[in-house]
Order: structure tokens, then sequence, then C-alpha cells
């Protein structure tokens, strides 16, 4: 499917509401959908080209604009407006927030990130959403946890298997299915000293409204210092302790350390037991800090490479993979192991 079939359905989006024809230019982008910067007369939109196989279940687009559109009834305004879409294309439109990327983070933005996830999960919204989807990748209790990185530390030595010449990569993934097998234990141990057992399911309560890719990679600041926030494609019920811990490990906009105090106590206030939740998320941070290592290891991968391709057809993928692995590679040297 060329750009040119997508930029008709947005003309005809765009028409719909009374446009006349609009300037569609796509954007570089590193992620899954095709984005498009739209002028259409004095208004400035956004439109996403979501990617779709036919062995991927997830539908992106409808994930999206439906949390959307109810964080925007209930009155948040920091993410874009849902404004049409034409599933049969798999193509949406939204309102364009005004901003830049996010350079140097403060205090400040983390500040406004937690605004974003309490106002998600107050009782109005969380009653607006209670039909919406899990989020993706969300697991509601430790096995489920394990199991995911577990698939995916399978799929990227699947992957490596017929690769003979690739020993680099291959030699990584080696190191981290040992760092794996180290940690899980402990975290099994440190779980069960909570009175928190493996098979336990995180009840409603317990669960959160998340963007699910939730970081400040996915932030635009406007020029008076507020924060915009897109990419919602991921969202729905998650585990407060993924989305804690994947704002900390999520590497395009590297949060210190230093701001984990503020972001635990605020955002697991919300939930009960606040204590225990933030143990919890504790005790797990190397579980979401190897599942980052595979997500930058997902160049490794032909289904990941396909959506990057289509995301950003010009991108390069040599450079891409000679990063990302030298990233994984700082990760898992720093990620302490058992008893040394």
């Amino acid at each position: 499917m060329s750009d040119q079939r997508a930029i008709d359905s947005i003309q005809r989006l765009l028409a719909a509401r009374g446009h006349g024809p609009a300037q569609a230019e796509p954007q570089p982008f590193a992620g899954n959908s095709r984005i498009y910067r739209v002028r259409a007369g004095p208004c400035d939109y956004i439109a996403k080209w979501y990617f779709s196989r036919p062995e991927d279940p997830r539908n992106r687009l409808a994930v999206e604009f439906d949390f959307l559109k109810i964080a925007r009834t209930a009155g948040i305004d920091c993410v874009p407006e849902p404004i049409a879409r034409d599933d049969r294309i798999s193509v949406a439109l939204y309102s364009a927030l005004p901003g830049t990327p996010v350079q140097d983070v403060t205090e400040r933005h983390v500040v406004q990130a937690i605004g974003l996830l309490e106002a998600l999960n107050r009782s109005d919204v969380r009653g607006r959403g209670e039909r919406l989807p899990a989020a993706s990748e969300a697991c509601f209790s430790l096995d489920e946890h394990v199991a995911l990185v577990e698939r995916r530390i399978g799929r990227l030595e699947e992957a490596l298997r017929c690769r003979a010449h690739d020993g680099e990569a291959r030699d990584l993934v080696d190191r981290m299915r040992f760092v794996w097998q180290s940690v899980v234990p402990r975290i099994h141990r440190e779980l069960m000293d909570l009175g928190i057992r493996p098979t336990e399911v995180l009840t409603q309560d317990e669960r959160c409204l998340s963007p699910s890719d939730f970081g400040l990679h996915n932030a635009l600041e406007a020029p008076d210092g507020t924060l915009g926030f897109v990419d919602f494609e991921y969202a729905g019920w998650d585990d407060p302790a993924k989305t804690v811990n994947d704002f900390f490990c999520q590497p395009q906009v590297p949060v210190d350390w230093r701001h984990r105090e503020l972001f635990e106590s605020r955002f697991l206030g919300l939930f009960p037991d606040p204590p225990r939740g933030r143990r919890r998320a504790r005790a797990m941070f190397p579980i979401f800090a190897i599942k980052w290592c595979c997500i930058l290891l997902n160049v490794l991968e032909p289904g990941a490479l396909e959506r990057m391709r289509h995301a950003n057809p010009d991108i390069d993928i040599v450079a891409l993979r000679g990063g990302r692995l030298r990233e994984a590679c700082a990760r898992l040297e720093n990620l302490l192991l058992p008893d040394g």
C-alpha cells in the first residue's frame, strides 16, 4: 500500500468535514504507524496510518481512537482529540498538539506526566473506560509477566537460530538469558515475602488506565512549558507496576532515577495499599529492565522490521541495529545480579 492511498483516505475524511484539498506530508518516525502532518486551510491535524497484518490481531486504530475519545470527553485536554477514522484503510485523523519533543527532563515534566495518569484514573474516567480492553502486553500476575518476557527472549533466540554469522547479537541474547534465569528466582522470593503468590491476579481496583507505552518520548512541550501526550495505540487497563517501570526504562527520553520516589508516591498512591504496591513495583523492576532490552533488540525480528519500515520507509536499519545492540548491552551490564 502506497502513501497515496493513505493520503486519499485523509482527503476523504477531511472532505466529509467540509474541508477542501489539504496538504498531507509524511513525517519521519521510528514507531509502528505512518504519521502525516496535515494542513487544511487554517486547521492543523495529525493523521495516522496504522500498521496491520492478518497475523497481528491488535486493532491499533480502534484502541487509540476509543481511548482518546473517553479521555477528551472527560475533559482531559493534554491529549489529541480524535476527529475521524477510516477503518477500511486503517487511517485516523486527530487534532495536532503544539510543541516539540522533550529534551532535558526536569521534575516539572515528571509532574505533568503524573498528572495525566491521575486524570486517567479518576473514578469517572475509570467508569467510562470499564469496557476498554487490556493494554498491549498487559499482565496482572507475576507468572504472566515472567511468561511474557520468556516469550520475548524465545523469539529473539529463534530469530538468531539460523544466523550463524550474527555472533555479536547471539552472544548478547545468550547473556540476557543467563541474567533472566538469575533474577526470576529472586523476584519470586521478594514477592513471596510480601505475601504475593506468583499466580495472584490484580483486582480491578488495583489496575490502572494507562497509555501503556508511557514516557516522555511521547510528550510534546509547548512554548509555555505545558506538555501534550501522544501515541495511545497500546492503551488500556494495565498493571501500575508496569506503568511505573516502563516510564523509567524506556530509552528514548531517559528519566533520572531520582524522580522515581515522587512518581511512585503520587501514582501508586491512587491504588489500594500504596506501600505494598511500591515494594511490588521495585521488586519487579528487573522484569521490565530485561523486557526493554528485548524491545531494543526487536530489530532482529522480521515482523518488527516490517512495522518500522511501514512507519518510515527510509529508515536506516543497519545504523538502528548497531545503536540498539549497544544500548541493550549497556543496560544488561548495569542490571545488578543476585549476590553481586
